[in-house]
């Protein structure tokens, strides 16, 4: 892109160029700029703009662009005169002093500050790569959205680190099992959902979302979790209540012996061990408890599924509960796939406190069959690739947490053929990618509401986004996902 002077005189240039059009040698450099240019035009439009294969176009764009500037001087020799003959260098002089600073406010100025093109340079990785460089001489383990992976920016800048995709809800929430002082995590604009869940699964963690000069949007965001952080919140909560007496601790997996936990308490005594266990891949899933106790799932006895429980990726409320009679008792609960060995669950699976399963649960059917669910989907959901091959069915429905009681709207925007659902009233539906349609507003009560996103997909990636806000509000604003939790009632968990 020219300055507005160099553009005056490549015109005037041109003029003077087609203005001897007899003359061959002149009309090089007009076939020199016209041919040069090929190369940017015919480029297919997902390459574009390409400056590189139309770089060739510069020489000929000075040559003609100097024309005007050297009848200029010429004129101005062939003058007696000598104050105009003095003047004419100065005058140049100003000239290119004008053209420099044009281009130079232009590149170091209003392009470096605009936030379109800071964005549009890779600047989101070589941001990213630097910082991976940093962290990772203190020991931390790299993630990055799969967007960053195998990037050619990245691996340059940061000198070929390795880092590995995140994915939710595979890897939601951190196991701190082969992290080593902690994890760095970098993500790109469209994973901001999962910005938000790591944000309520790790409040302390260290939260920096990276945005152009002056620009709004976020263009990378940066997590930094300490392994301490890590490990804070796994393991299982034990609670042991003998009358008026409660003793609560904190403890390592899914195993108690009456002879060590219970030296504070009389018995007998009633126990509660809880925790939610990060299921990483959906399937068919077995448990077993070894002594005392009854296992629940979910809120739901397991007694109901003795050949196996279908379970979805994400987190699953676990609870084992009992009778501690004697001190020589004990209580250990055993899992696995079907069919495998039932072993105990390793303690870097287990989570508790503000790691809780939060979020929709998504269901995927093909042929009215369900194909796989996940747990832990946020209102500002991206799928990168189509979860199922072909024409297939979504769900994605939770419990929607209503503190106070009114008229609320709410609005769905993503994948065409989308629809919302509140309390089983469809209250937004998107007619196209850029355009949805609004059912007027839902009054709902204190407590809780259903809510459920419906999509019948020919094979593309699904992504959605929910707002909602109250008759009291100006401004409608993304439902929070700790909000929302998974419905136990309505699981449709294949």
């Amino acid at each position: 892109m020219l300055d507005d002077v160099t553009g005056a005189l490549l015109i005037v240039g041109l003029i003077i160029v087609l203005s001897k059009w007899r003359r061959p040698l002149y009309l090089l450099f007009v076939f020199w700029l016209l041919i040069m240019l090929l190369p940017g035009i015919l480029s297919v439009p997902w390459e574009s703009p390409h400056s590189l294969r139309s770089i060739g176009v510069i020489p000929a764009v000075i040559i003609i662009a100097l024309f005007p500037v050297v009848l200029f001087w010429n004129l101005a020799s062939s003058y007696s005169d000598f104050i105009i003959r003095g003047i004419t260098p100065f005058a140049l002089l100003i000239l290119f002093g004008l053209v420099g600073y044009l281009n130079l406010n232009v590149y170091f100025g209003k392009q470096a500050s605009h936030s379109e093109v800071f964005s549009n340079f890779s600047t989101a990785e070589t941001i990213m790569a630097k910082e991976m460089a940093k962290h990772s001489q203190n020991g931390y383990t790299l993630y990055s959205s799969r967007q960053f992976l195998y990037s050619l920016t990245a691996s340059v800048v940061s000198g070929n680190l390795h880092y590995e995709s995140l994915f939710a809800p595979r890897d939601l929430p951190l196991s701190s099992e082969g992290v080593l002082n902690g994890a760095a995590i970098y993500l790109e604009p469209r994973d901001s959902g999962i910005y938000e869940l790591l944000a309520e699964y790790y409040p302390s963690a260290k939260f920096r979302a990276i945005t152009a000069p002056g620009a709004e949007h976020p263009i990378l965001y940066e997590v930094l979790i300490s392994r301490d952080q890590l490990r804070k919140i796994t393991g299982v909560e034990a609670t042991f209540r003998h009358g008026d007496l409660t003793v609560e601790k904190k403890i390592d997996r899914f195993s108690s012996k009456w002879v060590k936990d219970l030296t504070d308490i009389n018995l007998p005594a009633t126990f509660m061990l809880e925790s939610n266990l990060h299921v990483r891949r959906s399937g068919i899933y077995q448990f077993e408890v070894s002594g005392k106790g009854q296992l629940y799932i979910d809120d739901l006895p397991y007694l109901k599924y003795q050949d196996g429980i279908s379970l979805g990726a994400g987190l699953h409320n676990i609870r084992v509960e009992g009778m501690a009679l004697t001190e020589s008792g004990f209580t250990e609960l055993l899992w696995g796939k079907y069919g495998d060995t039932l072993e105990p669950i390793p303690a870097t699976e287990l989570f508790i406190g503000q790691v809780r399963p939060m979020g929709l649960h998504g269901v995927l059917y093909k042929e009215s069959q369900p194909m796989d669910s996940h747990i832990g989907i946020p209102t500002d959901a991206f799928y990168y690739d189509s979860p199922v091959e072909g024409i297939y069915k979504a769900c994605w429905f939770g419990l929607l947490k209503v503190s106070i009681p009114g008229k609320y709207q709410f609005r769905l925007v993503g994948s065409e053929g989308m629809e919302l659902f509140v309390n089983g009233i469809m209250v937004s539906e998107v007619i196209h990618h850029s355009s949805t349609e609004e059912v007027g507003g839902i009054i709902l009560g204190e407590g809780d509401a259903n809510i459920e996103v419906r999509y019948i997909s020919s094979g593309e990636a699904p992504w959605f986004k929910i707002f909602w806000k109250s008759e009291m509000s100006m401004n409608e604003v993304l439902i929070p996902v700790s909000l929302i939790e998974p419905d136990y009632s309505f699981m449709k968990v294949p």
